[in-house]
Parts: structure tokens; sequence; C-alpha cells
């Protein structure tokens, strides 16, 4: 009988140890790019329906977080980080279902924030290409926050147009978040 219980804790202690079993991936910034130069993440092509989008992550996206006239957003935490940093996957699908962008948001702690921005651009600059950055600056009248984003952009206009965006997002000089995003422009723009 004590070698049983003795046996349950131990089991019980690995399953708490290991997250019940959830995996979480790691967000891989190597894979951003297809064979073809266009930017798109892993093997999901621009177009491909939700399921097939769903295997190719491991995920499971559940009812849409956000629909607007343009589509369809899908929201997944808990199953990406990168550096131990948890990211928020996010999907969007057009209209008729088909996959248009993949990106990742990451919320490191204030300690860290920097740094963890510092190392992304480059790690994305030492595979893809140096890249500008753009500022956008606004304030938010009513509560006077200041809001900054510093974007860095790699865009493709080879098969198809694609863009590779990163995004420091900084509410009064605090970082409030930090996305990867790589996305299918739309036709005509």
């Amino acid at each position: 009988m004590e070698k049983r219980f003795l046996f349950v804790i131990v089991i019980l202690m690995i399953i708490l140890q290991t997250g019940c079993g959830k995996k979480v991936s790691e967000v891989d910034l190597g894979n951003l790019q297809n064979v073809n130069g266009d930017y798109q993440y892993k093997n999901i092509s621009w177009g491909s329906a939700m399921a097939d989008v769903e295997k190719v992550l491991g995920v499971s996206f559940g009812q849409a977080d956000h629909e607007t006239e343009q589509g369809t957003t899908y929201i997944v935490q808990g199953a990406y980080a990168k550096d131990g940093i948890p990211a928020v996957l996010t999907c969007e699908f057009d209209l008729a279902g088909k996959c248009k962008l993949v990106g990742f948001r990451f919320k490191p702690g204030a300690e860290s924030a920097q740094a963890f921005w510092e190392n992304l651009i480059k790690e994305l600059s030492s595979q893809y290409g140096d890249a500008a950055p753009e500022i956008h600056e606004s304030v938010v009248e009513l509560t006077q926050t200041a809001i900054r984003n510093e974007v860095y952009l790699w865009e493709k206009n080879l098969t198809i147009h694609t863009v590779l965006s990163a995004t420091k997002i900084s509410m009064d000089d605090t970082i409030s978040g930090i996305e990867v995003n790589v996305y299918l422009v739309p036709e005509g723009r």
C-alpha cells in the first residue's frame, strides 16, 4: 500500500512539472520566409484554410476573437514562447476563410523588455537583412497617454506582396508589447 501511494505521488509530481502535458512551442524567427522568398510562418501558405493552419501550428482556434468586414481574427494564448517570454498567437483570415496574417505578441517584464526587443531586431536583421525603423507617435486625448510605436518592416514583392514586421509598442515610455507579424498585402495596395 505504501509503495502504491509513493508511486501515485511521483506520477502527480511528474505531471505537475511538465505542465500537465501542455506543450509550448518556441517561436522560430528563422522560419518566417519560404523558399520563394515570400514572408510566411513555417509552411503556412497564404490562402491556407483554417484547419490547415491549425495543423501546422499545432493549435485549435475555437471561437473567433474578432470579426470585421475584412475577415476574422483568432487568438491563442499559451501555445508559443520566445526565449522564455510567452507569446500570444494571432491569425487572421479573409472573408473566404483564407489565411492572411500570422503574428506573435510578447509582453516581457519591464526589466527585460528593451533587451528582448534589441535581441529580436538583431536576430531578424541577421536573418532577413537590415531594416530602418519608422517611429509613429500619438497621444490618447482622454488620458493624455503618449503612445510610441517603433516599427521595422521587411517587404518582398516577388511572387506575391508579403511583409514581415516587428513593432515595439510603448505607452508613456514603458514598453507595453512587442509584436512580430508576417502578412499578405492585398492586391492593389
